[in-house]
């Protein structure tokens, strides 16, 4: 195994130095050179960057959205008047990745807040919530 270098463990939540027992935290920067995973009498092992079309899977995007998302490209004219192709850069895939919301989780916050009003039992006959404290 090759040694890390001290910079590696600048601004880590603790040194796997000093707590064998326990892996560090990841980094953002972790992705280029990704840190190897150890636990006592177990094989070491490298952490896999997760794809950008398992990031968007993981926020519960469509495939044909992902699929657009990946295929999506568009034309510049460089300033020597050459035209070039241009697609979304994985880095940019991840940050749209990141910068969403799962859309179950979307789904039911808008489903309660625009729900009917939940009804309470009050005095034998079922009332809606704001019935209640309009009579308060």
């Amino acid at each position: 195994m090759a040694e890390l270098s001290p910079s590696h463990f600048r601004n880590k939540v603790y040194d796997p130095r000093a707590s064998p027992d326990h892996s560090p935290a990841l980094r953002a920067t972790d992705y280029k050179c990704p840190p190897i995973a150890t636990q006592p009498g177990r094989v070491e092992y490298r952490i896999r960057k997760i794809t950008p079309r398992e990031a968007f899977r993981l926020m519960d995007v469509d495939e044909e959205n992902i699929d657009r998302i990946q295929n999506h490209t568009w034309i510049t004219t460089t300033r020597k008047g050459e035209q070039k192709v241009n697609r979304i850069s994985k880095t940019r895939q991840y940050a749209l990745a990141g910068n969403s919301i799962v859309v179950a989780c979307m789904e039911r916050i808008f489903a309660n807040l625009f729900a009917p009003a939940p009804r309470v039992k009050a005095e034998g006959d079922w009332i809606t919530l704001d019935d209640l404290l309009a009579q308060s």
